[in-house]
């Protein structure tokens, strides 16, 4: 029996979420970046440093964009 190959597309939509003013988005318990890429649509990241702490921010997310968080 002969196997037929197919070629899948698959496509990534990504933007990029930015801490802003010193501060940094927790992308794992132990690792923290300004700025992280993410797939676009609404999105709950958390945002370290600062005088309030860690604290959860809801961001929508779009294509090729870059979203400041705070």
């Amino acid at each position: 029996m002969a196997v037929k190959q197919k070629d899948i597309d698959v496509k990534f939509e990504l933007g990029f979420v930015e801490a802003g003013g010193g501060k940094l988005v927790q992308i794992t318990p132990s690792t923290a970046a300004r700025r992280a890429t993410y797939e676009i649509g609404t999105r709950r990241v958390t945002v370290t440093g600062g005088e309030e702490g860690p604290h959860p921010v809801t961001v929508t997310v779009r294509l090729g964009a870059t979203t400041v968080v705070n």
